[in-house]
């Protein structure tokens, strides 16, 4: 990783250290390490031997590169990664743990290393780049400490290995028992307080780029290795594709691989899971990136869309005509939003003739194995009187035994919730709307959704609420464009 007068500095993980912190300033050489670290991996290691998760939590989304082509040792890259996702990918990777765990017992082996004695297992090494934004929701900060705290506790044994890298130390909440267990140390040129907290003293004050210090007895001075920091090359497409020749050239079995991407939308599959009685949206923003199923399995688990965004209901409202048409479904569209007749042309690009009068459409028995859509319910003020709200708690009484399931969007639901003259419209989305869903929803709203509700801070994921399970999920919803 370094060279000090003319030798290789190198370090090892799987023994005495088994996990690695980085620490920089910016523009230090933070990046320029972190690829050398992955590229030497890759270069002394078959993807059978070591695998690799790399999750980026900064803007410039340096692992993208590792993605096209794709590295083939990669089973995960993550760029601007959210929480949540750091979240369920610990998870994920303490449950792998615990499965390794097991197949050790069933061969009475204790480590890593006496298990390859019997059958291949490679070594999984995770590498986080800014680190500390895990810790920047308060909601989940004791979860993630606990998911690193036990990785690192018994990760050596179960070749689980944690690299983390940050550009400061320094109040970015983490405890000392999480910075206790790592062993291996890389300070690069960085202020005498966050060298302090890394190596114990002042000495990363004294380098530059690209020097950097190496310490493998967790940062204790007697251990400082002096080092300068090879440059990794500016365009990686040369080193992937000579790895994926070599890959190839020794017919090695692919490994699965996952790539998440917190800044793109997610495109719509040619084929949607949808059908009388479920819509398929998305996927959910988690390791597994399991599909985004909604349910519609009683005459409570109606459908209730709340955003303020026009565009975002724009959106969601396309994906859910393409849901219904590709479920062979009758669609009655009831449009109540002025301005999305100008924004969104439904008789043109789905062959359906909006109504108006959302009453007549509930007075005329709608046909079996139909869906209704309402936009917008701040706008239909012939549901909010009490004939109204008796009539469309009527249809929606007898839906499920029908296949038919009602969709209704609203901009403002707090609006309705502080009207005391709504009474029979607020007992009825209490009762028939246990499904949920926010899409670019203000914190009011969503407390008027559901109280404790975290506040999304990626504008291309929504949450899917469900009461009945007193739970929440978060959601990229599907793309119709490009």
């Amino acid at each position: 990783m370094g060279y000090y007068n003319h030798t290789e500095v190198c370090f090892k993980i799987g023994k005495e250290q088994n996990h690695t912190l980085i620490c920089d300033h910016s523009g230090s050489g933070k990046s320029n390490f972190l690829h050398v670290l992955i590229q030497n991996l890759a270069f002394y290691y078959a993807p059978d031997e070591v695998q690799l998760f790399l999750l980026d939590y900064k803007e410039g989304v340096e692992f993208n590169a590792y993605t096209d082509p794709i590295l083939e040792h990669a089973r995960l890259v993550s760029v601007a990664s959210s929480v949540g996702f750091g979240m369920s990918f610990l998870s994920w990777l303490c449950d792998e743990m615990t499965k390794r765990s097991e197949l050790f017992k069933q061969f009475k082996v204790k480590d890593l290393s006496d298990y390859r004695k019997h059958e291949k297992m490679a070594r999984l090494i995770v590498v986080i780049d800014e680190f500390q934004v895990l810790f920047s929701d308060n909601k989940s900060t004791k979860a993630v400490e606990g998911h690193l705290n036990t990785l690192l506790k018994k990760g050596r044994s179960y070749g689980v290995h944690l690299v983390l890298a940050t550009q400061t130390m320094c109040n970015i909440g983490i405890s000392d028992s999480i910075k206790g267990q790592i062993a291996n140390r890389i300070a690069l040129p960085m202020d005498a307080e966050d060298s302090s907290s890394v190596l114990g003293d002042d000495a990363a004050c004294e380098i530059q780029k690209p020097e950097g210090i190496f310490n493998n007895n967790g940062g204790h001075q007697k251990y400082h290795t002096k080092m300068s920091i090879p440059k990794a090359p500016d365009d990686f497409k040369y080193f992937l594709t000579k790895i994926h020749a070599e890959f190839n050239q020794r017919n090695l079995a692919p490994i699965d691989r996952k790539i998440y991407n917190g800044e793109t939308p997610l495109k719509i599959p040619n084929t949607l899971k949808a059908n009388e009685m479920r819509l398929h949206l998305g996927k959910e923003v988690d390791y597994e990136q399991k599909d985004l199923i909604v349910e519609f399995e009683s005459n409570e688990s109606h459908l209730l869309v709340v955003s303020q965004d026009l565009n975002a209901r724009i959106a969601l409202m396309k994906l859910l005509f393409q849901n219904i048409k590709s479920a062979n479904k009758e669609l009655v569209f009831c449009n109540k939003e002025k301005r999305l007749i100008r924004s969104f042309d439904a008789p043109k690009e789905y062959g359906i003739t909006p109504v108006e009068n959302i009453l007549s459409v509930l007075d005329t028995a709608m046909n079996p194995n139909s869906a209704l859509v309402i936009d917008n319910l701040n706008e239909a003020k012939e549901l909010h009187d009490k004939v109204g709200a008796e009539k469309l708690k009527s249809f929606l009484e007898k839906a499920t035994d029908n296949e038919q399931h009602c969709v209704i969007f609203a901009h403002d639901l707090k609006q309705i919730q502080a009207n005391y003259d709504l009474s029979k419209l607020k007992e009825l989305l209490n009762h028939h709307f246990k499904q949920r869903l926010a899409f670019r929803c203000n914190g009011e709203n969503l407390n008027a959704l559901k109280s404790d509700l975290p506040l999304l801070k990626n504008e291309l994921n929504a949450l899917l609420i469900e009461l009945s399970k007193d739970s929440h999920t978060e959601f990229r919803p599907f793309s119709l464009q490009g």
